[in-house]
């Protein structure tokens, strides 16, 4: 079972995990217009849409430029707020992970069309050489699949900690929604919120970093356990025209897949929503087929980041994680217990049930 060790973020409302997860505790949220992208205003003129730009840090960089900065600078947090030592022995039995947005080329036309191997050249390279710690390069994979990302990461680290490969795996999300490419593709899907069309979402960016060990070496340095990985699963929607009621099916299906037969879930529901009536659907719909007797939902608490941070990606499921991990050291669950659901456009979904340390 791997023990969350180590948490940073970089969002729109904290440079830092400690000042997101209290903004988002009081539900601060700064939406700002991004002013360089404009939509018809349905009156014949053009207005500026709404996200949620890091400002006063990733200002300037786009797509894999702002993966990156958003990347180290969940990493710096990460190694600063969990005291992590410089040591080489300590790195060289650490796997790292990166995540990112799919390689989709609808949404990243030019980019994939002029370098295919980006992600790994533009993303995963760039930063494993800047983080300055000794990591191995056989223990560095980069994972480019959207918000279900995460639940494939935790499968790898897993298995790596289990065959002692490595000892501990460092996670890093990276995703932004505010480069042109990406925002005219959400234009052109119809999925971005804007004068005329309210129930799309809010573009964003985000960086999140998880420390994941082996739970008798995590006791064995004494560091701070915040949480468990109880279950993940994962599920493909079983139509090929991804409808939000074969969505809702499939997210059912993992969420019974990780929570515990003898009893009702009862604990944080964190969902990866962002304002897209799709997505609302798809949860609707997965109520529907979760019971009483696999979810008590008078005893559980919705969280949905989304509303403070706009839509984060592939950072979204980590981030998420982050928040129960923070709703567990700081006792505001008092279960200690959370289940993050995952959606993805491509009709992937994914469940991590959690558990406080």
């Amino acid at each position: 079972m791997l023990t969350i060790t180590g948490l940073g973020m970089v969002t729109a409302v904290g440079h830092g995990a400690m000042g997101t997860l209290a903004a988002l505790r009081a539900d601060v949220s700064r939406p700002r217009a991004l002013h360089a992208f404009r939509v018809e205003d349905g009156e014949g003129g053009a207005t500026v849409v709404a996200g949620h730009p890091v400002t006063a840090y990733a200002d300037g960089f786009c797509a894999p430029g702002a993966w990156v900065r958003l990347a180290l600078g969940a990493f710096a947090d990460m190694v600063h707020r969990a005291s992590l030592p410089s040591s080489p022995d300590f790195w060289n039995r650490t796997g790292l992970t990166l995540l990112g947005p799919a390689a989709d080329a609808e949404r990243f036309p030019e980019l994939l069309a002029a370098i295919p191997d980006a992600w790994e050249r533009l993303y995963a390279r760039p930063v494993a050489h800047v983080l300055g710690v000794p990591l191995s390069e056989g223990n560095l994979r980069v994972l480019g699949q959207g918000h279900c990302a995460l639940a494939e990461a935790l499968k790898h680290a897993e298995a790596d900690v289990a065959a002692h490969r490595v000892d501990r795996v460092v996670v890093l999300a990276a995703d932004s929604y505010l480069d042109g490419e990406s925002l005219e593709w959400l234009q052109d899907k119809g999925r971005l919120q804007s004068a005329t069309h309210s129930s799309g979402t809010q573009p964003g960016e985000a960086g999140t970093a998880l420390l994941l060990e082996a739970d008798t070496v995590a006791r064995a340095r004494g560091a701070e356990r915040g949480g468990r990985v109880r279950a993940v699963a994962t599920e493909e929607a079983s139509t090929e025209d991804v409808m939000p009621e074969a969505l809702g099916r499939a997210l059912a299906e993992v969420a019974r897949r990780v929570l515990p037969r003898e009893k009702p879930f009862r604990g944080d529901v964190l969902l990866d929503l962002n304002g897209e009536d799709w997505k609302g659907k798809a949860w609707g719909s997965a109520q529907m087929y979760l019971t009483r007797e696999h979810l008590d939902f008078e005893r559980c608490r919705l969280t949905v980041p989304a509303e403070c941070l706009g839509e984060v990606g592939a950072a979204s499921a980590p981030l998420a994680v982050g928040v129960a991990v923070g709703a567990f050291l700081q006792g505001h669950n008092p279960e200690g217990e959370a289940l993050v659901l995952s959606l993805s456009d491509s009709g992937r979904v994914a469940a991590v049930h959690l558990e406080s340390a």
